[in-house]
């Protein structure tokens, strides 16, 4: 049985960054536990991506 929808929000700010918040299943389930990411864009071009945590909504 699938999933269902991902559940993934972006923030975009004015300096060609942006943060994600993504929802992580456990054991083909959605749960409470979301990562945030922060993605940098590096001088090169490219985007550096950094895991800021993780966390579980109570």
């Amino acid at each position: 049985m699938g999933l269902g929808k991902e559940r993934i929000s972006f923030i975009g700010y004015d300096d060609d960054n942006c943060a994600v918040d993504y929802d992580i299943p456990i054991d083909g389930k959605w749960t409470d536990l979301t990562a945030q990411f922060t993605f940098k864009r590096h001088p090169s071009g490219l985007y550096v991506a950094l895991l800021e945590g993780l966390s579980v909504l109570k």
